[in-house]
């Protein structure tokens, strides 16, 4: 009430454009400000100054996102991790990820996602995300995205690489038995580890 003679209304420390106005209710354009809350107060002509509505006036801009490397990495798993800042809005974060880096790249993503958590205020904060059942030896591309009612923010894309598989022998074991005074056959197989198989060694 008594608003018919404002001559600024304060967001924190800077004035709003007053666009318009009525015995009970004010339009204004909100200035420019820092992420955050601010008091907002009404003053009128006379010099008096309105109740101090405690923080009032919500800044938020879109999510601060950044893309961190991989971590925890074997044949088939392998760790995402970010740094989001939500920016004073809720923000829902999630992982994209796959072997095409276009798919990956791609707002929104068309390769594989995964959803981290959601996040509020104004601290930068980590998110991750463990994924399984990868394929070994392969080269995967990965990105931050965070998503709040302003507009979604893409992390920039890494890449990680899967590690070998674990080395093991595939031969049946035990091997056929062998005859006396004729020549013995048998083909050794082994898979996964790294590099070529160089030596093979009878332990009993």
């Amino acid at each position: 009430s008594n608003l018919s003679n404002p001559v600024r209304v304060w967001f924190g420390s800077n004035p709003g454009t007053i666009t318009g106005f009525s015995s009970d209710s004010i339009t204004v354009t909100s200035p420019s400000g820092t992420v955050g809350n601010v008091d907002v107060e009404v003053e009128t002509a006379g010099g008096g100054a309105s109740n101090a509505l405690q923080s009032a006036y919500k800044y938020i801009f879109t999510p601060g996102v950044l893309t961190v490397a991989a971590s925890g990495l074997s044949g088939t798993t392998a760790q995402l991790n970010g740094s989001i800042n939500a920016n004073n809005d809720s923000t829902a974060t999630y992982f994209c990820y796959g072997t095409s880096a276009a798919a990956v790249d791609a707002s929104p993503c068309t390769s594989d996602s995964v959803t981290a958590t959601t996040l509020t205020g104004t601290d930068t904060q980590t998110v991750s995300y463990r994924l399984t059942g990868l394929t070994n030896s392969t080269v995967y591309y990965f990105k931050a995205v965070g998503t709040n009612s302003l507009g979604t923010t893409n992390g920039s894309r890494l890449t990680f690489t899967t590690g070998n598989a674990t080395l093991s022998i595939s031969t049946t074991s035990p091997l056929s038995a062998g005859n006396v005074g004729s020549n013995y056959d048998v083909q050794l197989r082994a898979t996964g580890g790294s590099g070529n198989y160089t030596k093979w060694e009878k332990v009993s």
